[in-house]
């Protein structure tokens, strides 16, 4: 069998999610240059907190950001720029609550969600990031597909299968490290490796309390946007790629492969040189060679 390394749709070699946390007013400036820009991001919502929050409400005097109520982010968020994911019902630290609860809290925040949105949600990021074994058990039988956590991997590895419910986004926007990333991802190529993924996450708050924090956004994507060899995606995109790819079935001689998902499927299939570029449509089987 040849190598197959997997490619984003269109071919492309990389790829690039952002993922904010709190679903707050701040985001509303965030979504403006996301838009912008033409990237995506998810942006994980506490249906609960938000339900608190009336359509009227207003920041008061010297306060930063407050969260944005559901009818605001129902408007801000029913976009195609946009992943709507949970972030817990009240925030709660899933690690430090009992099971029950924790199932609870993140099962209503899903079904409020859903039912704002009048779309699936499958995603998360986990609240303080918070979470063991259990957790991420339940996170299985609630019915998500992922689940973000906070500590970075610093490099554009695709998560393996076992690593859903502890996804680790590649840094946080403010980590010191990211300006070096963001040189490498758009000057170095991958011709190698499956697919890189570049994921960068945070708070739009911190675009608020750092200084000229919407500017450093703002340079951030202008060097990583409209780039002819990155696919821009939501977090749940990603994750339904990937799983797909890997949900390819193949023929004994290895000669050819069956799509069973409903996601076209691009790979090169062969080393570098000598090495064909295949997609493999949505239900339909493609040769190899």
């Amino acid at each position: 069998m040849k190598k197959l390394t997997l490619l984003f749709p269109g071919f492309k070699t990389k790829a690039l999610t952002f993922s904010f946390d709190d679903g707050i007013d701040s985001d509303i400036e965030t979504m403006e240059l996301i838009k912008k820009y033409d990237v995506k991001a998810t942006f994980n919502l506490c249906s609960g907190v938000s339900k608190s929050i009336k359509d009227e409400d207003v920041r008061k005097p010297g306060q930063l950001c407050m969260p944005l109520s559901l009818n605001k982010a129902k408007a801000l968020f029913s976009d195609p720029h946009a992943e709507v994911a949970s972030h817990g019902y009240i925030h709660p630290a899933y690690g430090h609550i009992a099971p029950s609860d924790a199932l609870y809290d993140m099962l209503t925040d899903r079904r409020e969600l859903e039912e704002l949105f009048g779309c699936l949600v499958r995603g998360h990021a986990y609240p303080y990031a918070s979470f063991n074994e259990d957790v991420m058990e339940m996170m299985r039988i609630s019915g998500f597909a992922y689940a973000r956590s906070c500590d970075s991997r610093y490099d554009f590895k695709l998560p393996l299968e076992d690593e859903w419910f502890h996804w680790r986004p590649t840094c946080h926007w403010r980590d010191g490290e990211c300006e070096q990333l963001v040189n490498d991802f758009t000057t170095q190529d991958n011709l190698y490796y499956h697919g890189w993924l570049f994921y960068i996450w945070g708070h739009s708050y911190e675009f608020r309390e750092t200084e000229d924090g919407f500017d450093r956004f703002e340079a951030l994507l202008k060097k990583l946007a409209f780039r002819d060899d990155t696919w821009y995606a939501t977090n749940i995109e990603i994750c339904e790629y990937v799983k797909a790819f890997r949900s390819l079935i193949y023929f004994a001689d290895g000669k050819a492969a069956y799509n069973p998902t409903q996601i076209d499927i691009y790979m090169r299939a062969g080393h570098l040189c000598g090495s064909n570029l295949v997609c493999i449509p949505a239900g339909k089987t493609a040769r190899l060679v």
